[in-house]
């Protein structure tokens, strides 16, 4: 049995990992050096790797592990605090940084790869995965694709295999609006007088809001819901259950478990405002733990409770989040079908392309 173990209702020490970032200990003496998780054969595949809907990472008879994050130097503004639980840790570019690797280690744990978790959590690798972000951000700057040089803001998309080895991609993404929990209208009370043409242009208009429909069939909560993974089964098909034919399309879907239960967006965790406050799906319901979900559960910006699909409202407000957009609004939407034929005949009059998203899930 594996020495290291986690309890994945425990926050790692965030203070912890940081020190480890920036300040790594000198390898310990008369002791062999980890495994390389970065072997050569997987460095040449760190810059910039355009992609598109399919999935090139999953494997024939297996799957990976993946977290995605944003590197944007407005992170590093006074005023923003997305990077960390404590204004008094060091200001990153990389979005909520700590909470990545965290999610590594706990993924590996919950798929049952303890020895690559425990790999994970040495000091070695901290440093080492830090060290291997920053260089392929500059690398790209510096020396990346014609789409990719120039842009001020990156997703990185890190993918973690079985036998520990990690690649890191990248590719360039709009300018978002980081101080979305801050602002006043997180709540709906000031939400509600807003058009939906004001909100798309304020504070930027890279924050379309979605179209949030409910799925027709139920999901069954797994480890495939729970932790993020290369294997996207059940969401791409409850994405075709309701229509959404593109990654790029302002929509998203909920998915319910069994008992009727609200488990999660098919690309983004999602919250509602109930009595007073927005409220999230709680793990138990079979939902992705996302970054930013357990960064604003950690902040008291969202609480946890049980949303029963039948007590959706049709027009009311959905917070969705995830680690590269941030925070978005959504409208959940109880009839599609009506929905979509009124916004076929108001594109037919009024034809105005609307925003893109990723062109790939998060």
């Amino acid at each position: 049995m594996s020495r290291f173990t986690i309890d994945p209702n425990e926050p790692v020490q965030f203070s912890n990992i940081l020190a480890h970032l920036h300040n790594p200990p000198p390898p310990p003496r008369k002791v062999s050096p980890p495994p390389d998780l970065f072997p050569e054969e997987e460095k040449k595949e760190i810059p910039y790797v355009p992609t598109d809907d399919s999935d090139s990472d999953i494997e024939e008879n297996g799957f990976r592990i993946v977290t995605t994050m944003r590197w944007d130097p407005v992170l590093l503004e006074d005023h923003r605090d997305w990077h960390s639980t404590s204004s008094a840790e060091p200001r990153s570019p990389f979005l909520l940084l700590p909470y990545h690797l965290e999610r590594l280690i706990r993924s590996a744990v919950g798929f049952g790869w303890n020895d690559v978790a425990s790999q994970l959590s040495t000091p070695e690798f901290s440093a080492d995965f830090i060290a291997r972000l920053e260089d392929v951000v500059k690398d790209v700057v510096k020396n990346g694709s014609p789409e990719a040089k120039g842009e001020k803001c990156y997703k990185i998309r890190c993918v973690l295999r079985r036998n520990g080895n990690l690649t890191i991609h990248l590719r360039p993404v709009g300018p978002r609006p980081f101080d979305l929990l801050g602002a006043p209208f997180m709540t709906p009370a000031y939400i509600v007088p807003l058009t939906p043409n004001t909100l798309m242009t304020w504070p930027t208009a890279y924050a379309p809001i979605l179209d949030v429909f409910l799925d027709t069939d139920p999901t069954t909560p797994s480890l495939f819901t729970r932790h993020k993974s290369t294997n996207r089964d059940v969401y791409d098909e409850a994405r075709d259950r309701v229509g959404i034919e593109s990654y790029n399309s302002p929509e998203e879907v909920l998915l319910i478990n069994h008992d009727s239960d609200v488990v999660d967006g098919s690309m983004r965790n999602i919250c509602i405002w109930r009595d007073g406050s927005w409220v999230t799906p709680p793990l138990a319901s079979g939902c992705l733990d996302g970054v930013v979900r357990r960064w604003m559960l950690a902040t008291g910006k969202v609480k946890e409770r049980r949303i029963r699909s039948d007590e959706l409202i049709n027009g009311e407000w959905v917070l969705t989040s995830n680690s590269v957009e941030g925070c978005s609004f959504g409208k959940f939407v109880a009839d599609r079908e009506e929905h979509r034929n009124n916004n076929l005949r108001i594109r037919r009059l009024h034809p105005k392309p609307r925003p893109l998203t990723s062109s790939r899930p998060f």
